[in-house]
């Protein structure tokens, strides 16, 4: 999965969207072992969005599986920017990054049975209306929030220099009072 630029990866990881899901499940469950595997498979589904599309018509309906998967793992990617762990947090800016950059994707919306199942978290997504910078900053929100209401340390949660948001701790303070 690290080489996941080459087309065996982008086959691989295009074909499992419902296999990254299940083995993205539980994130910051079992600490820094578990998670770490979980954010390198984000982070080579969140790269194979671009490539995948070049594969034409066929690649916008993987497109969007794999941006829906994304979409899902959001607030648990963002909530490994607070895990103690350097490693961790490094993984997730760079999963975070990766994800901002499919802001540019473009991809039609179209409903679609899987498994037979019609499940909305199977549905195809509008890739152009997904607001990525819009999804990530309402997670740190809700996350910043969530710490202070218990009393935890904010401390790696706005020391990403990498990932430019509009998002203020100030703004995180005053709203929550």
């Amino acid at each position: 999965m690290r080489n996941h630029e080459s087309a065996e990866s982008l086959v691989i990881v295009a074909s499992a969207s419902d296999l990254l899901l299940r083995a993205t499940y539980g994130m910051l469950v079992d600490g820094e072992a578990c998670t770490l595997p979980q954010l390198e498979l984000l982070e080579a589904t969140a790269r194979a969005v671009q490539p995948v599309l070049e594969f034409g018509e066929s690649g916008l309906a993987v497109a969007d599986g794999l941006s829906n998967l994304l979409k899902c793992r959001v607030p648990t990617t963002v909530r490994c920017l607070s895990h103690p762990s350097a490693h961790v947090r490094a993984l997730s800016i760079s999963v975070l990054r990766d994800i901002l950059l499919t802001d540019s994707i473009r991809s039609s919306s179209k409903p679609r049975r899987i498994n037979g199942n019609h499940n909305p978290s199977y549905q195809y997504l509008n890739l152009d209306v997904i607001d990525w910078h819009a999804d990530i900053e309402k997670c740190l929100i809700w996350e910043a929030h969530n710490r202070l209401s218990n009393g935890l340390s904010m401390q790696f949660l706005y020391h990403d220099h990498d990932i430019h948001w509009h998002f203020q701790k100030d703004e995180a303070d005053s709203s929550y009072s």
